[in-house]
């Protein structure tokens, strides 16, 4: 059962007891009031008589946008899993041909350091040389 709310109207001022217009103020005030409280009302009333079936719907409701969500999360899963089978793909098969690439520069390097080596040795050969003669 609905408990009626109280609400207090307070009299214009002892000084203002004589104004006609300070008691056409309190009586809009009044009035506004009684306004209100009777929408509080109104509405505990429909909250008390259909609150229930909107609770409900709004749980249904509630419901549909998480089952959404989830079917937009699996949808976006899987996109990212299937771009990372996609990535893992193309890095394995560009491995075998970067290892190569890799070996033949270690091979070069060495090859190089080697001819560096072999020619320091010969010129300091014919400088030994030249000094011989």
């Amino acid at each position: 059962k609905l408990q009626p709310l109280t609400a207090t109207v307070e009299p214009p001022p002892k000084s203002l007891q004589d104004d006609v217009g300070a008691w056409q103020s309190a009586v809009l005030h009044a009035e506004a009031q009684l306004a209100h409280h009777n929408n509080r009302v109104l509405n505990l009333e429909l909250l008390s008589k259909y609150g229930a079936s909107v609770w409900v719907e709004s749980l249904k409701h509630s419901d549909a946008l998480l089952a959404q969500a989830k079917r937009d999360l699996d949808k976006t899963q899987k996109k990212v899993h299937s771009l990372n089978a996609k990535r893992k793909i193309e890095q394995t098969a560009a491995k075998a041909p970067l290892q190569s690439s890799q070996y033949e520069w270690w091979n070069l390097t060495v090859k190089n350091q080697q001819i560096a080596t072999a020619a320091q040795l010969f010129e300091a050969e014919i400088r030994k040389r030249m000094k011989a003669e």
